[in-house]
């Protein structure tokens, strides 16, 4: 298989850095673009060659022997791009067997995971990449048939249609695509972008981390459990730099406020996960900060 591998291709946020100004959904709907649900697990890029799987995660480290279930995969020649998602439908699943360093068969029996492949990047030595999209996915069907341990995303015409399903079953969000669009190596193009099904929760700032570049790192944040205060993790983004320093200073002495976050879900021992620091809740008491927020947010 050589060391020719290719860099994943990322999407472009529909809000935040990279763009000018959010990107609307209902802008996107048309005969251009298509949409992808946005699946919760760890991107990988798994080569076939002469009946051998090999993969790699997005930063290019081969995870091979952590996911044996997919690696005894037998495939065409090909090389396709995707995640790598629990059973269970956990991430937190998936992570761990992603950090294990034995033990690999007996992980894959007790909490198996498979391939869900969203591109298709090479195909019996020919390189895909600058063929459009949907000319790649019709390639893709093929290239999967009906095999266990690997499916394709569920990819729809009515993007609209698949963000409220995906919503409506607490998934992840979808990802809208340009169908001529050309695949970028190591890219974070326009030509994909990624909508997040993310919810909002009223929490309380109760400290903070220092930062390697800057004073303040991450605030640590709180829900209340009656009186009991739970640790639900810390942010480390949202803020400007005007709004750190005004942070830092109150947390300094020792203030305790509420704050609104944003987040996609939260792990089995209810730690937020990619959060979002959306502003100060100066119109809500402590209170407002309730336990009973995390019954909304799906489990991951």
């Amino acid at each position: 298989m050589g060391d020719d591998r290719i860099k994943p291709m990322l999407a472009l946020p529909s809000s935040g850095a990279g763009n000018r100004r959010a990107i609307r959904m209902t802008d996107l709907v048309g005969r251009d673009w298509i949409a992808q649900e946005k699946v919760d697990g760890i991107r990988a890029v798994l080569y076939s060659q002469d009946g051998a799987c090999r993969i790699f995660n997005r930063s290019g480290t081969e995870i091979t022997e952590r996911f044996p279930e997919i690696a005894s995969l037998r495939l065409p020649d090909a090389v396709l791009d995707g995640e790598i998602v629990a059973k269970d439908g956990l991430f937190s699943t998936a992570g761990t067997r992603d950090k294990q360093t034995k033990g690999f068969q007996a992980a894959a029996k007790k909490h198996p995971c498979r391939f869900t492949a969203f591109d298709l990047l090479e195909a019996g030595g020919q390189r895909l990449t600058g063929l459009p999209l949907q000319t790649r996915l019709q390639l893709l069907r093929g290239v999967l048939g009906r095999r266990r341990m690997i499916t394709m995303v569920r990819t729809s015409e009515d993007i609209l249609g698949l963000w409220q399903e995906v919503v409506a079953s607490q998934g992840e969000g979808i990802v809208v695509k340009k169908r001529k669009s050309i695949y970028l190596p190591g890219e974070r193009a326009s030509s994909w972008i990624k909508f997040k099904a993310v919810q909002r929760l009223t929490a309380i700032a109760v400290g903070y981390e220092p930062g390697n570049n800057r004073a303040l790192g991450a605030i640590r944040l709180a829900l209340l459990d009656g009186a009991r205060p739970v640790d639900i993790g810390r942010v480390g983004t949202g803020w400007t730099l005007r709004q750190e320093g005004e942070l830092q200073r109150r947390l300094d002495a020792g203030e305790i406020f509420t704050v609104e976050v944003e987040a996609l879900n939260r792990t089995s021992e209810n730690m937020l996960r990619f959060p979002v620091f959306r502003g100060e809740r100066t119109d809500l008491e402590l209170e407002a900060a309730s336990a009973l927020q995390l019954n909304g947010l799906p489990v991951y």
